[in-house]
């Protein structure tokens, strides 16, 4: 289970943990209209996940990935115009659930290699996270190198890191 300790601060559970560390951050809505929009943004994502998620714990992943990939377009569709023309979610400025949906974009096209490839806006949205000075040198770590395909626990068919 995961955990954040911050002081007298104790919290579970992935999502409060991001919500607190955003919050903390700054990396969260400055106004209502933002708010709203990370929210949103918060459920699409969630629901696309689950679909994942789902499917990697499958124990027919293979037939199941079949249905899977032909319907990833329709997901990958509405994370595109999440997204639309902006830099992040919230326009110029990045907030927590962008990196949510940087991973759930990693775990798609680990799933379906040219789900990004009608969409220009994602691709360059996944660049310019991964670019970010402090995700670059994470990402090329070898604490990172170790895990990047492990998404899920060890009894996931997919993204066990097996």
């Amino acid at each position: 289970m995961p955990y954040y300790i911050d002081g007298d601060v104790k919290i579970t559970e992935s999502s409060a943990i991001a919500k607190y560390l955003g919050r903390k951050l700054g990396l969260v809505g400055s106004t209502e209209a933002e708010i709203i929009k990370l929210d949103m943004a918060e459920g699409i994502i969630e629901d696309i996940s689950r679909c994942i998620i789902m499917l990697c714990y499958e124990k027919d992943f293979e037939c199941k990935k079949v249905p899977f990939t032909e319907n990833a377009h329709a997901k990958v569709t509405k994370l595109s115009k999440l997204v639309g023309d902006n830099k992040y979610i919230v326009g110029d400025k990045i907030a927590w659930i962008d990196f949510v949906l940087l991973e759930t974009l990693d775990r798609f096209v680990q799933l379906v290699p040219s789900c990004l490839n009608a969409h220009a806006n994602l691709q360059d949205y996944q660049k310019r996270i991964l670019e970010l000075p402090n995700i670059k040198k994470y990402r090329d770590s070898p604490s990172f190198q170790k895990i990047k395909a492990r998404y899920y626990g060890p009894t996931a068919i997919f993204g066990s890191g097996n």
